[in-house]
């Protein structure tokens, strides 16, 4: 049902309404006689303050992550020990300068900018070259020249055997049956690997490849 508005509060309202008309009126008429908006100072521009607040650290994201740093998630076991299933990494990109497949979408130059060539034993992320798009973690384990082989699953670099000893005592998480060494690599580089299936598996006797100009060889510490 309706209910009827009392003569006290129908003198509300019309002032209200009245009060509100006057004040549209004389914001009108102020700013039709107020500086052009084009001396306003830039902080009292509103697109102004969203360049600021939305523009700018979206290119700021953008800068950063082609650049300088780039998150990555790891989705396979292929580095453990040393990188675990579902760990988040940031990825510095200066020190190999800038190539290719340094910036989004494969914009990059063709030829590298800057940086230096990568060291065995360093761990790189890297397009992986049958599809670029998708991104490989894996250890340097050849430079240019080198010849690598796997014999009886252990690894040779240029005719001689890596030393590996056995980590007995370790908090590095591992489950039964497989197991961990301490590798050294020629150049002082000494890390954990992990053995899961023996050294009579698939793949643990290989064909010797020369590694070419240009070029790098990569393993998984797994």
């Amino acid at each position: 049902h309706l209910q009827a508005i009392s003569y006290p509060s129908w003198v509300a309202i019309l002032v209200g309404l009245a009060f509100r008309l006057a004040g549209g009126i004389h914001a009108y008429i102020a700013a039709s006689n107020h500086v052009p908006r084009d001396r306003y100072p830039w902080f009292a521009k509103l697109h102004n303050w969203i360049l600021f607040f939305f523009l700018v650290p979206l290119l700021a994201a953008l800068l950063i992550r082609n650049l300088l740093v780039q998150p990555f998630h790891i989705p396979s076991g292929s580095m453990m020990p040393t990188l675990q299933v579902g760990d988040y990494l940031f990825s510095e990109k200066l020190t190999y300068g800038i190539s290719r497949y340094s910036l989004m979408f494969g914009m990059g130059p063709s030829d590298r900018i800057g940086g230096r060539p990568p060291k065995r034993g360093e761990v790189v992320i890297f397009a992986f070259p049958a599809e670029p798009t998708i991104d490989y973690v894996s250890r340097v384990i050849g430079l240019p020249g080198d010849r690598i082989q796997m014999r009886d699953g252990r690894l040779i670099i240029n005719g001689v055997m890596v030393d590996r000893q056995p980590l007995l005592i370790t908090d590095i998480p591992h489950q039964p049956g497989e197991t961990l060494y301490m590798e050294h690599l020629p150049g002082g580089v000494v890390h954990p690997i992990i053995e899961v299936l023996g050294d009579s598996s698939r793949g643990d006797n290989t064909d010797e490849f020369l590694v070419p100009d240009g070029h790098y060889f990569m393993m998984g510490d797994n």
